[in-house]
């Protein structure tokens, strides 16, 4: 009887790093944190879901929507908003990964795909896998929760557009080689008198030249 060869070997999943370096450009991630709101008259605590998206290649982050209950009809609701064709903030990426949590049920998977992105799912307890959200979180908290309650959801709402207008335009980003995500005019400008704005009370402060 004639030998055959063996097969070789084919790898048969790729790594989750391949598949990122891979991907990059397309990917998108979303996932809730958690915020207290302190009423200070009846000191009641009322815990408010915070869902936030991101875009893997710019770092640039969206406050989808804020929630004390997350059911299936607000989900779609958010889907609809993340899809909507002419603004939807990840129209143009192919892949969106999401936590294992049945939050993220298979009708909210069915609608994000239906003019947006397939979902991808992280593997139980690892959040390394959906990093650059948790490390939004992280600078999110330390930012701009450190040294602010928030005493209603007008007031976390506040607090959260100040915050991501910093983020965006005036904080430095190390991921992305010390650079501001969306610079004004002021960037690089080597001549002026040197002035600041301040957000949140002064907590976070950005220093920049006067655009001539």
């Amino acid at each position: 009887m004639a030998s055959h060869p063996s097969a070789p070997e084919r790898q048969k999943t790729g790594s989750w790093k391949r598949f990122l370096a891979t991907m990059w450009p397309m990917l998108a991630a979303m996932n809730f944190t958690i915020v207290k709101i302190l009423d200070p008259v009846t000191k009641k605590l009322t815990t408010m879901y915070l869902l936030f998206a991101v875009h893997l290649d710019t770092r640039e982050v969206q406050f989808v929507g804020m929630t004390e209950n997350p059911h299936k009809e607000w989900m779609l609701n958010q889907a609809r908003k993340l899809t909507d064709p002419i603004d939807g903030f990840i129209i143009n990426k192919t892949h969106m990964i999401i936590d294992n949590d049945t939050i993220f049920n298979e009708a909210f998977q069915k609608a994000l795909n239906w003019d947006g992105p397939e979902c991808v799912r992280t593997c139980i307890k690892t959040p390394n896998m959906n990093a650059n959200m948790e490390r939004f979180f992280r600078t999110f908290k330390e930012e701009a929760l450190t040294w602010a309650i928030p005493r209603s959801e007008w007031h976390l709402r506040w607090i959260i557009k100040e915050h991501l207008a910093y983020y965006h335009e005036e904080r430095n980003h190390q991921s992305i080689d010390g650079k501001i995500i969306h610079p004004g005019d002021e960037v690089g400008q080597s001549e002026g008198n040197i002035v600041y704005t301040e957000r949140l009370g002064g907590n976070l402060r950005y220093y920049y030249r006067e655009v001539a």
